[in-house]
């Protein structure tokens, strides 16, 4: 291994380092979403080639600005260098060695500093420890604003160590060696938020859009300092999603309360997590209420089994097998359900049964009138030739005046009751279709919209019932009106013939 690949697998910031003295001492070093900063006492000067010095500047994100400032105790003057131009690196190395003559102690301070800028979504992470100690604060809502202020920055964390690559939903931690390009994204992510404002009051919601997903590694394993710190996140999150009432407290910790078969209230203080094992479980517990299914129902049934599967009432000390009783739970309630289900199901069928047989029965009544009304008629037509057979008068097509006047009344008569039937058709039709609505209205609370729909196909049944009513009475009033007409120019035509006969 040449000495630039060596230089590769050191901190930027050793890299330097080794060229610049043989002698130093790290006293801090820092970085966060913005700024990796590192100093150190400098007991020997070592002056490197300019082009060794060039070639670590070139290594340098060009997205990113190098600072490196050198305190001398005998002057007040400061060496430094903030460009990667041979000529400015030239002149640093200058001053450096006009000053070693001066140094009489070991306290010369030299200080890197870089500042960090987001470019496509991507920030460089010179110190994964570091970083890790900046966002691990004592209280749980810094850490994630913090972590909030990075995502908003950059998606993509590029390694400047040689560190694996590994993911979360809302971070990509890239080697940068590494091909990997894609950033993480939830699918469901506005979905999940939905979902927590419907059956979880989080008192911080309006400060705060995190998911549990975005402190679940998914991808590789992750640097033990981020673990550490994304576990005990994962745990609060997880809860904050699951639990019935939930607050980021002025102290630091979450306060949580769970309403299942007992109630639970506990304080979570971040730093009080010695144990992370749960962080799993709870994951697990949150991706079980939030992926696919009723989380109404089953947000139910896992705040019941978590109540009673805690050691001393203590939401921290949950057991591994909790998620596998959730399980079960849920198959009996559905089991129940079912019966609920067929039982509502055929219920709903029975009325639309019952629907489509009032709508025939309707149907049948118009049916009914119209052959009474003009079955009337033609009785009181052919009793008029009965009558003159039975009285013994030669039986003719003899219509009097006053035999004309009441086949009119008979007509108008008949009008008035296709009249009356038509509108008590319209009538009954609106209450039927009154009654399809409330049918639905009435199951519309205990089975979804979408499974209501299917079990009605999309209303057809109901749709075709009333357009049966619909074409029943059209069809009555044209054969009414057109009996009617037909009986009508007949009786006219022999009232006019007996009246010239005359």
């Amino acid at each position: 291994m040449n000495s630039i690949d060596k230089m590769t697998n050191m901190k930027l910031s050793e890299s330097f380092l080794a060229k610049l003295a043989s002698e130093y001492t790290l006293v801090s070093e820092s970085e966060n979403n913005t700024t990796y900063s590192a100093s150190y006492t400098i007991g020997t000067f070592s002056i490197p080639e300019v082009s060794d010095l060039t070639a670590l500047t070139n290594q340098l994100p060009k997205r990113d600005r190098i600072t490196i400032e050198i305190k001398y105790t005998h002057t007040f003057d400061l060496d430094s260098l903030n460009s990667s131009d041979e000529d400015a690196i030239k002149l640093f190395l200058r001053d450096i060695e006009l000053n070693i003559p001066h140094m009489n102690d070991k306290k010369t301070a030299l200080t890197i500093k870089i500042s960090k800028s987001s470019e496509n979504q991507l920030i460089s992470i010179y110190s994964i420890e570091k970083l890790a100690e900046f966002l691990n604060d004592n209280s749980f809502e810094r850490c994630f604003a913090k972590i909030n202020d990075l995502s908003q920055r950059a998606k993509v964390l590029e390694l400047q160590e040689d560190i694996p690559s590994f993911s979360t939903s809302l971070f990509t931690f890239k080697n940068k060696k590494s091909n990997v390009d894609a950033e993480p994204t939830p699918p469901q992510r506005d979905e999940i938020l939905k979902n927590r404002e419907k059956i979880t009051n989080f008192a911080n919601s309006a400060h705060h859009n995190f998911i549990p997903d975005d402190f679940n590694i998914i991808v590789g394993t992750a640097h033990q300092n981020i673990d550490h710190l994304f576990k005990k996140l994962l745990i609060a999150s997880s809860l904050i999603y699951i639990c019935d009432y939930s607050k980021l407290t002025d102290t630091g910790g979450v306060s949580l309360k769970l309403n299942g078969y007992k109630t639970i209230t506990n304080d979570i203080v971040k730093n009080s997590i010695s144990d992370t094992d749960c962080a799993t479980t709870y994951f697990d517990i949150y991706s079980w209420i939030y992926n696919d299914g009723n989380t109404i129902d089953k947000i139910g049934i896992a705040r019941n089994i978590i109540s009673i599967h805690l050691d001393k009432e203590i939401l921290t000390s949950i057991t591994k097998d909790t998620i596998s009783s959730i399980g079960s739970g849920y198959q009996i309630y559905l089991k129940d359900n079912l019966k609920q289900y067929i039982e509502i199901k055929n219920k709903i069928s029975e009325s639309i049964q019952k629907s489509s047989e009032k709508a025939s029965d309707l149907a049948k009544s118009v049916g009914s009138s119209f052959r009474s009304s003009v079955l009337a008629i033609y009785s009181f037509f052919f009793s008029i030739f009965l009558f003159r057979v039975i009285s013994g008068k030669s039986p003719s097509l003899e219509v009097t005046k006053e035999v004309y006047l009441v086949f009119i009344a008979f007509m108008l008569i008949s009008i008035i009751i296709c009249w009356h039937t038509m509108n008590e058709l319209k009538d009954e039709r609106t209450r039927l279709e009154s009654s399809y609505a409330n049918i639905k209205n009435r199951y519309r609370d205990l089975i979804s919209e979408k499974d209501l729909e299917r079990i009605l196909n999309k209303d057809y049944e109901n749709i075709c019932d009333l357009n049966y009513i619909d074409s029943r009475g059209g069809k009555t009033r044209v054969l009414w009106g057109l009996a009617l007409f037909i009986m009508f120019i007949l009786m006219t035509v022999l009232r006019m013939q007996s009246y010239y006969a005359q």
